[in-house]
C-alpha cells in the first residue's frame, strides 16, 4: 500500500493544487457573497429576496451535483469540471451586471449550477487522486485553504466593499476561474476504467428538483403556503423513490441514499447544517442591522464560524488515525448544538460581540468536526467504481442543509421581523446606513429574529446526532460481521 507523502510532494502537487484553487474559489465566492448582502439589499431593493441570492445558488448546485455524480463515474472527473467552471464563470460575469434583485437570484441559480458541477468534480477527485491513507488528510488541508480564504476573503471583501461597490465582489474572482481552468485541463483524473457507463437520467432529475424545490419553498414560507408546497416535495419525493427503483441508472440510487450507512450519514450532516447554517449567512445582517456594525466589520463578521470550522475540519482529519469516524461526529454534533443553544442567548442579552463571535467559532469548529469526519465514513464504506455517484448523493444530502438551513433561517428571520415592524423595507434603510426613526424598532426585530433561529438550530442538530449514533451502530455491527467471518 502507498504510504503517506506530502500533498505537495511532486507526485501530489500538482492535482493537489487544482483542488486546493477550485477551493479556494469556492470560499471566497461564498464569503463574499454573504458578507455583501447587507450592500446588496440597501442597492437593489426587495429585501424579503435577500436570503435567496443564496438559497438560489443552493438548489442549483444541489440539483447538478446529484446530476454529476453518474457522469463522472461515465466521463470522468476531468470533462465535468470544465463543464462546471465554464458555466461558473458565466455567471460570474452575469452576476456582477444584475440591475435588479430579481435577475440577481436568476442569474444566482446558473452561478449555482456551475458551482456544483466544480465542487462534486473537486469531492470524487479527492479519493481518486490520493490513496485511502491520504484522503482524510487531503480532506483536511482542503479544509485549510478554505481557512486562509476565511482569513482573507473577508479582508478582500471589506476593501472592495468600502472602495468599490458590491458587484466587484463577483468580478475580482474571474482570475482564479481562469487559473483552474487551466489546472484541471491538466491535472484531474479521467474516467475511471471499470467504471459502468450511463445515460442522463432526466426524469429522476426532474423528480428530484420537484421534491428539493418543494421542500425549500416550503421551509421558506412558514406558513399556510407551507401546505402546497410540502405537498408537491411528498409527491416529487416518492414518485423519484418509484422511478429510483425501476430504472437501471438512475441520477441517485436508492442505495447510495437509503442503505445505511449512506443514508445516517446523510441525515446526520443534514440536520447538524440546518441547524447551524443560519448563522453563518445571517450573522452579517444581525451585525449591520441590531448592533449597527460598518461596512468592514459586517464583512469580517463571517470570518469566525469559518475559522473554526477550518479548524474543526483539521482536528478531525488528525483524530482519524485514533478515533473512529462516528465518534468525532458525535462530538462535532454535540458541540454545534450546545454552541447554539448559547448563542441564542448571547443574542437576547445582546451580549458583547466578541463573545458572541467566540460562539460562532465554537460552532464551526463542531461543524467541521462532524462534515469531515464524515467523509472519511463514506470513503471507507465505498468502492472506486462507484464513488462519483456515492458522493453526489451524500453531497445531495449536505446540500438539502445548506438550503434547508438557509431558508428555515431566512423564514425565521423575516416571521419575526414581519411581526414587531409594519414595513419590512425599512431593514433596506437601516443597512444602507440611513438614520430613521425606527432604528431601534429595526435592531430588535432583527436581533430577535436571528435569536430564534440560534435556538431553532440547535434543537434541529440534536435531531442529527441521533443518526450519528446509528453510524456507530453501522460500524460495530460491520466490525462484528468482519470478526465472525
Amino acid at each position: 500500500m502507498t504510504g503517506v507523502q506530502p500533498l505537495l510532494s511532486r507526485r501530489y502537487a500538482a492535482v493537489s493544487i487544482t483542488i486546493f484553487t477550485m477551493v479556494a474559489l469556492s470560499a471566497f465566492e461564498s464569503l463574499a457573497a454573504i458578507a455583501a448582502l447587507p450592500e446588496i439589499a440597501s442597492d437593489l431593493g426587495r429585501i424579503e429576496l435577500l436570503a435567496w441570492i443564496v438559497t438560489a445558488y443552493l438548489i442549483a448546485a444541489t440539483l447538478s451535483s446529484v446530476a454529476a455524480g453518474a457522469f463522472i463515474d461515465s466521463i470522468g472527473v476531468r470533462s465535468i469540471f470544465l463543464i462546471g467552471v465554464a458555466v461558473f464563470g458565466v455567471a460570474t460575469i452575469l452576476a456582477a451586471l444584475a440591475p435588479s434583485m430579481e435577475f440577481l437570484v436568476a442569474v444566482r441559480l446558473l452561478h449555482g449550477a456551475g458551482g456544483g458541477l466544480v465542487f462534486t468534480a473537486s469531492l470524487a477527485a479527492v479519493p481518486l487522486a490520493y490513496p485511502r491513507v491520504m484522503v482524510g488528510r487531503a480532506y483536511a488541508a482542503g479544509a485549510t485553504v478554505w481557512g486562509v480564504l476565511a482569513v482573507a476573503g473577508p479582508a478582500i471583501a471589506a476593501v472592495v466593499l468600502t472602495v468599490l461597490d458590491w458587484r466587484w465582489i463577483f468580478l475580482v474572482i474571474l482570475p482564479l476561474v481562469a487559473l483552474g481552468t487551466v489546472l484541471g485541463a491538466r491535472t484531474l483524473p479521467g474516467r475511471v476504467a471499470e467504471a459502468e457507463p450511463t445515460g442522463f437520467d432526466g426524469r429522476g432529475l426532474g423528480l428530484l428538483a420537484i421534491f428539493f424545490v418543494g421542500l425549500v419553498l416550503a421551509l421558506d414560507s412558514l406558513g399556510l403556503r407551507s401546505i402546497p408546497f410540502g405537498g408537491a416535495a411528498l409527491v416529487g419525493g416518492y414518485g423519484y423513490w418509484r422511478h429510483a427503483r425501476r430504472a437501471d441508472a438512475p441520477v441517485v440510487r436508492i442505495a447510495h441514499f437509503l442503505v445505511e450507512p449512506y443514508r445516517s450519514l446523510w441525515l446526520a450532516v443534514m440536520f447538524l447544517l440546518v441547524g447551524g447554517i443560519g448563522a453563518y449567512v445571517f450573522t452579517p445582517v444581525y451585525v449591520r442591522a441590531a448592533r449597527f456594525g460598518s461596512d468592514a466589520l459586517t464583512a469580517w463578521s463571517v470570518l469566525f464560524l469559518t475559522v473554526g470550522w477550518t479548524v474543526g475540519a483539521n482536528i478531525s482529519g488528525r483524530l482519524q488515525d485514533r478515533a473512529t469516524g462516528d465518534q468525532i461526529m458525535m462530538t462535532g454534533i454535540s458541540a454545534t448544538a450546545v454552541s447554539l443553544l448559547i448563542a441564542g442567548l448571547l443574542v437576547g442579552l445582546t451580549a458583547p460581540l466578541w463573545v458572541l463571535f467566540a460562539v460562532m467559532a465554537a460552532i464551526g469548529v463542531g461543524i467541521g468536526l462532524a462534515t469531515n469526519a464524515a467523509f472519511h465514513v463514506l470513503r471507507v464504506a465505498t468502492a472506486d467504481a462507484v464513488i462519483g455517484r456515492v458522493t453526489a448523493a451524500h453531497d445531495f444530502g449536505r446540500n438539502i442543509g445548506f438550503t434547508g438551513g438557509t431558508a428555515i433561517g431566512g423564514g425565521l428571520l423575516f416571521a419575526v421581523m414581519s411581526g414587531r415592524i409594519d414595513d419590512i423595507e425599512l431593514v433596506r434603510d437601516v443597512l444602507a446606513g440611513a438614520d430613521v426613526s425606527t432604528s431601534a424598532d429595526v435592531a430588535d426585530a432583527v436581533a430577535a429574529g436571528f435569536g430564534v433561529m440560534q435556538v431553532v438550530g440547535g434543537v434541529l442538530a440534536l435531531v442529527g446526532l441521533v443518526f450519528a449514533w446509528r453510524v456507530r451502530v453501522w460500524r460495530l455491527e460491520s466490525t462484528a460481521n468482519q470478526r465472525v467471518g
